[in-house]
C-alpha cells in the first residue's frame, strides 16, 4: 500500500494488515497440527487445535470492529476502500480455514483407530499444499502482489486433484467391508476439510488481485 499524507491512517492501515498476518499464521499452524493429530492419532494434539480456533475467532472480531471503525472516520475510497473492505473478507476465510482444521480435531478426538497410510499419505499432501498456498499467500497480501496471487489461485488445482485421487483410492480399498465404514467416513470427512481449505485460501487470492486491480480474477480470466 502506499503511504498517506495522514499518517494515523497509515498506522491505522498497518493494524488491519497485522490481524491478516496474525490469523494467516495462525490458521497454518492449525492446519500442520491438525494434520499431524490425524496422522498418529493424537487427542491431546487435537485438542490444543481447537482450543486455538478461539483465539482465531477473537482475531475475526477484533478485525471486522476495526475496519468499521476506519470505514466510518476516513470514508475511504479506491484502492483503500477495496483494501479495506478486503480485510473484513480475508479475516472472515481465515476464520472458515480455522474451522476445517478444529473440525478435522474434532474427528480425530472421535477415532478410535489410527488412520490407514493410504488416508494420512493423501491428507499430509493435501495439508502441505494448503500450507504453502497459505504462506504465498500472505506474501501476496504484504506486497499487493497480482502474479503471485494468480498462482495461489491456481495452486488449488493440485488439492483438487489430490482430493479426486484420494476418494478412488479409498472407494478401491473400501470394497465390500462395511466393517470399515464408519473409519473412512471419517477419512473422507479429513480429506473433504482439506479440500475445502483449498477453496477458502483461493478466495483470498481472488481478493488480493482486486485490491490490486479493482477485478476479480474469474471474471478476466473467462474474458481473455
Amino acid at each position: 500500500m502506499e503511504r498517506h499524507t495522514l499518517r494515523t491512517f497509515d498506522r491505522e492501515i498497518d493494524r488491519l494488515s497485522a490481524h491478516i498476518n496474525v490469523m494467516g499464521k495462525l490458521c497454518e499452524w492449525q492446519l500442520a497440527k491438525a494434520v499431524k493429530a490425524f496422522s498418529v492419532n493424537d487427542k491431546r494434539l487435537a485438542d490444543e487445535v481447537i482450543k486455538a480456533d478461539e483465539k482465531l475467532n477473537q482475531r475475526q472480531h477484533t478485525a471486522e470492529a476495526d475496519v468499521i471503525q476506519v470505514l466510518a472516520k476516513r470514508q475511504p475510497v479506491a484502492t483503500d476502500l477495496r483494501y479495506i473492505i478486503s480485510i473484513m473478507k480475508i479475516a472472515s476465510e481465515f476464520e472458515r480455514i480455522g474451522d476445517y482444521a478444529s473440525n478435522i480435531s474434532k474427528r480425530v478426538i472421535l477415532l478410535d483407530t489410527n488412520p490407514f497410510p493410504i488416508a494420512t499419505g493423501f491428507v499430509d499432501d493435501m495439508a502441505r499444499i494448503g500450507r504453502n498456498m497459505i504462506n504465498s499467500a500472505l506474501e501476496a497480501f504484504e506486497t499487493l502482489d497480482e502474479a503471485k496471487a494468480i498462482e495461489v489461485w491456481h495452486q488449488d488445482d493440485q488439492i483438487d486433484s489430490k482430493f479426486v485421487r484420494f476418494m478412488n483410492s479409498l472407494k478401491r480399498e473400501m470394497g465390500e467391508d462395511t466393517a470399515l465404514m464408519e473409519a473412512y467416513t471419517s477419512f473422507i470427512f479429513v480429506g473433504r476439510c482439506c479440500e475445502r481449505i483449498g477453496d477458502h485460501i483461493t478466495n483470498i487470492a481472488e481478493n488480493i488481485y482486486f485490491i490490486k486491480t479493482g477485478h476479480t480474477y474469474l471474471s478476466d480470466s473467462l474474458g481473455d
